[in-house]
């Protein structure tokens, strides 16, 4: 088990040792969800009465 988990542990050593790319990636992916997500956020506030309608 200690071998089939060292590739994973090695990994998760090598990112914790670099905070500053974890939180780069960590905001880009929060970008690139929010501009996937906000067109049917948009929509369910509409239905729902919190944004005009277009």
């Amino acid at each position: 088990m200690v071998e089939l988990l060292r590739p994973l542990r090695e990994r998760h050593a090598a990112l914790s040792a670099e905070p500053d790319y974890v939180e780069g990636v960590l905001r880009a992916g929060a970008e690139r969800a929010r501009a996937l997500a906000r067109p049917r956020v948009d929509a369910a506030y509409r239905a729902i009465g919190l944004l005009p309608a277009v």
